[in-house]
């Protein structure tokens, strides 16, 4: 049934008015309980915001992810969770949300044609507790929208502004790689060719695209399998009002293309009707860029007026806007279409693409542009908040818009000509005049793209941390060529393969230490081209070289296995204190660095600034590994480190108290970053130097591995501390603990250095006898 019969009385179990994920797995889910179900939908088109969406779906413990190996827990959600929603964490909600999140998932793969895939899409804060890079978010797997027959004609078609020609794309297939080397591959060219043909056909037979992708294909996917539990689904037809009857709403009042309509459901009525995004009034009190004058562009349909939430509220329900940040903020950009509307295009990923920066109108950029589109969205209407338009300008050159496209600009060899004649895109030979042409501050402009060119060479972002390091950097570039490529696989191959192929590479290239290798004797010549290598003047051709090892009467050392060595009564409190040191080190570390960003917010600071502040501690580290070895070089390395733990007590001090004073804290945050990681990371030149030669490599590895334990111990101790109401100083305060407890297991192992032990800040080495 299409369409509601004019002046009848339906009667039904449910009623379900929306047609969107919400109401279609409702509607499912209710019949497959043995309810009569009956969905209306006010639009022309079933799927709702669905139809136009991504399609991904974040389910924590979800069987995709197990089934790839990706390890999870529920404790590590429920930490990320708590972590995000801060004084609005609801516990039963959640539990319930963890609990059968994943049984949801399972009986829609199961009874019904809804199927989805594992996607590479981190959390939006993978870094705080509780939060990875992989494995949680899943999305609709492909579908052909032929399967629904002649009720294709009613699934919404996707967002106009995001196809090319209604053609959508799936990046774990062959489509993409094509259509960007279609201009210098001839098999691509071919493949493009037959694609459009096809797609082409699609349009002439069925006036849109069939292959469809994302929430597209969920949308169809539940549409599918409501049609085919015979749940009818009346399009065109919108709720007016609710029925009540003795304090109870037992249907409502609906209007279709032949008239009114009353629909009596027995059991209940279930409002999915969307949100209210098209619903001027509501949106201008809630949305604080309106407040205050701007203007706001969404791209979900425009049937989302908040119609549920109306007649919820003539019946006396109240909705409030109690969230710090009132909807799901992503920055979008007007489209001029060719017939004269005004397209919307969501710019999900090319803002954060290669070459590609956000600035305001005052020419400066204001947040990573590699943050989820929720936070870019939220740093845009803080920077803004002092102007009337709310708005960001993506700046990147020609051979990057030419490559990547950016937004509703396609790559080659799709033209720009209309796109810049119609005011969608600007362009300026010199910085100077795009600045003008965009109306932009030009010198302010400049000066940025400077800056972030220099540190871009760098690998590094010193503004707002966007790649954090080299290695990151270089590997979203991977990921970006690999995944259309090859598809998303094959980013799990180059990251198992790559550290194979460097550990064969440090096997064969690496040279082995020269005090090694005298232990093992009959190893004269391999010593002599090492030493050549550092001494080239000098020659060792014909030399012995014999172990000088300070830590003498070691007796049968060489017949003792290296865990018996470091366990030794000579070496086991040193080992002990060893151990104790790094544990507490880490704890600290990993304590702050998986919590920093939810004590900046739960003290007040917006998710921009927590983000600015919580950076600064890994830049002070780069800093502290720098220079630590330099000072160790040149001062006695356990007292280095001792005093670098004092240190880090002495600032976490400071810091619990700096708070209210944001330059002083974050120069406080930075200089703890600076001592907290230096002293982790020397630790390990403490240790080879503590031990023998035979068990160097052992008592290294153990000491890392116990030292790990502080690292989980530290994250955890850092949830439960947010859990029991902590505040930012009291945590901060706490942590100077650990860190003098660490300093005291250093300078008591020094003291009970092993009784026929040198020092260790002697040189152990070999030496070449002629």
């Amino acid at each position: 049934m299409t369409n509601a019969t004019r002046g009848a009385t339906l009667t039904c179990d449910v009623l379900v008015i929306g047609s969107g994920a919400g109401g279609l797995s409702t509607a499912i889910t209710a019949r497959k309980h043995g309810l009569d179900v009956v969905v209306i939908e006010k639009e022309p088109f079933f799927g709702g915001t669905t139809a136009f969406s991504g399609g991904v779906l974040w389910i924590p413990g979800n069987r995709h992810a197990k089934s790839n190996g990706v390890s999870d827990t529920r404790e590590a959600a429920l930490t990320y969770m708590r972590s995000e929603t801060g004084a609005c964490f609801d516990a039963a909600a959640v539990d319930a949300f963890l609990d059968t999140g994943p049984e949801m998932l399972d009986f829609f793969e199961r009874e019904t044609t809804v199927k989805f895939v594992p996607t590479l899409y981190p959390d939006y804060h993978p870094n705080v507790g509780g939060g990875v890079d992989i494995g949680r978010s899943i999305v609709a797997a492909p579908f052909d929208a032929r399967a629904l027959g002649q009720d294709i004609s009613r699934l919404r078609p996707p967002l106009k502004t995001i196809t090319f020609i209604g053609m959508m794309f799936n990046s774990s297939n062959a489509d993409l790689k094509h259509f960007f080397n279609a201009t210098r591959s001839l098999t691509s060219a071919l493949y493009v060719a037959k694609r459009l043909a096809s797609h082409l056909k699609d349009l002439a037979l069925y006036r849109r695209g069939v292959q469809i992708t994302s929430g597209n294909a969920l949308a169809a996917r539940l549409a599918k399998s409501t049609l085919d539990l015979g749940i009818p689904i009346h399009t065109n037809t919108a709720a007016r009002e609710l029925n009540v009857t003795n304090g109870s709403v037992t249907g409502a009042l609906v209007a279709g293309p032949q008239g009114e309509m009353r629909i009596v459901a027995r059991r209940g009525v279930v409002l999915a009707c969307g949100g209210f995004s098209h619903d001027v009034a509501r949106i201008a009190r809630a949305y604080p860029h309106l407040r205050r004058g701007g203007e706001h562009l969404s791209p979900v349909p425009r049937g989302n007026t908040g119609d549920g939430v109306g007649m919820a509220e003539r019946l006396g329900a109240r909705v409030a806007i109690r969230f710090p940040q009132p909807a799901a903020w992503m920055p979008v950009s007007r489209v001029p279409m060719s017939d004269g509307s005004v397209g919307v295009f969501p710019h999900l990923v090319d803002r954060y693409k290669p070459g590609v920066i956000g600035v305001t109108r005052a020419g400066k950029r204001f947040t990573n542009e590699a943050n989820s589109y929720h936070d870019v969205g939220a740093a845009m209407i803080e920077a803004c908040a002092n102007e009337r338009e709310t708005a960001m300008w993506l700046i990147c050159d020609h051979a990057t818009i030419r490559k990547y496209g950016l937004g509703y600009a396609k790559p080659a060899p799709v033209p720009l000509g209309s796109l810049l004649r119609n005011g969608y895109l600007s362009k300026g030979r010199t910085l100077a005049e795009l600045a003008r042409n965009a109306g932009l501050d030009g010198t302010a402009l400049e000066a940025t793209v400077k800056r972030y060119n220099a540190d871009a060479v760098r690998g590094e972002d010193r503004e707002f941390g966007r790649g954090t390091t080299a290695g990151l950097a270089i590997g979203g570039l991977a990921s970006a060529w690999l995944i259309p490529h090859l598809g998303w696989p094959s980013v799990l191959v180059a990251g198992g393969a790559g550290p194979l192929v460097l550990s064969v590479m440090l096997i064969l290239f690496l040279p082995e230490s020269a005090q090694f290798l005298a232990v093992r004797k009959r190893a004269d010549q391999r010593i002599a081209r090492i030493l050549q290598r550092i001494a080239p003047h000098d020659r060792f051709d014909g030399c012995r070289f014999f172990a000088v090892d300070v830590r003498r009467n070691t007796g049968d050392a060489r017949s003792q296995w290296a865990l018996a060595i470091i366990l030794s009564a000579r070496y086991r409190f040193g080992t002990l204190m060893l151990w104790l040191a790094y544990f507490m080190g880490l704890l600290i570390y990993y304590l702050l660095t998986n919590w920093l960003p939810t004590l900046f917010k739960d003290t007040g600071f917006s998710g921009e600034k927590a983000a600015l502040m919580t950076s600064l501690f890994p830049l002070g580290g780069i800093l502290g590994n720098l220079c630590v070895g330099w000072v160790m070089d040149r001062f006695a390395g356990h007292r280095v480190i001792a005093f670098t733990y004092v240190l880090v007590g002495a600032l976490v001090l400071l810091v619990g108290r700096g708070v209210d004073h944001q330059v002083w804290l974050g120069t406080l945050i930075f200089l703890t970053g600076t001592v907290a990681t230096s002293a982790v990371t020397s630790m390990s030149a403490l240790a080879a130097s503590f031990y023998p030669t035979r068990a160097r490599a052992t008592g290294v590895a153990w000491m890392l591995g116990i030292g790990r334990v502080g690292g989980v111990a530290g994250a955890l101790i850092g949830a439960a501390l947010m859990g029991l109401g902590w505040h930012f100083g009291a945590v901060f305060s706490l942590l100077a603990v650990p860190a003098v407890i660490a300093a005291g297991g250093v300078v008591l192992m020094m003291r009970r250095e092993p009784l026929d032990h040198a020092s260790v800040d002697e040189n152990v080495g070999a030496i070449a006898i002629e």
